[in-house]
């Protein structure tokens, strides 16, 4: 006797799409603090001292930082490798605080963040030591 074997087939292939499963993809928001911030940084820990030189901070999503150290420079294009390091950033609500190597010290800077997010300022230091003040804007 022989049997068709067209309706066994079918009906696996139509048991096995009603197994499929649903895939839920899980969108992350990225944080505000993300992008390119730029602005100005100085050596004196006065509050009223002037700002010298710019600076440039690329915040990733991944938690990495890109800082720019760029003197007189105002495209981050002209400025050379020893000028631009990768560090680590942490937000807080609206306290941001990064991390980053220079020369043979680690820079930390902590900074308070506007609540629209699109500016900072803050200090730097090497260990606890404060050496400065910077801002950046978005």
């Amino acid at each position: 006797m022989k049997r068709n074997p067209l309706p066994l087939l079918a009906f696996l292939l139509l048991f096995a799409a009603g197994c499929k499963k649903d895939k839920t993809e899980t969108v992350k928001t990225p944080s505000p603090m993300e992008g390119f911030w730029q602005g100005k940084y100085n050596n004196n820990i006065a509050p009223a001292a002037l700002y010298t030189d710019n600076y440039a901070i690329l915040f990733k999503s991944n938690g990495l930082a890109r800082v720019y150290d760029m003197g007189t420079a105002t495209d981050t294009a002209s400025i050379t490798a020893i000028q631009k390091v990768t560090g680590t950033w942490v937000p807080n609500g609206t306290t941001l605080q990064v991390s980053y190597p220079s020369d043979t010290k680690i820079v930390n800077t902590t900074a308070t963040v506007n609540a629209a997010f699109t500016s900072m300022i803050g200090v730097w230091s090497h260990n606890t030591t404060v050496k400065g003040n910077f801002y950046l804007n978005k």
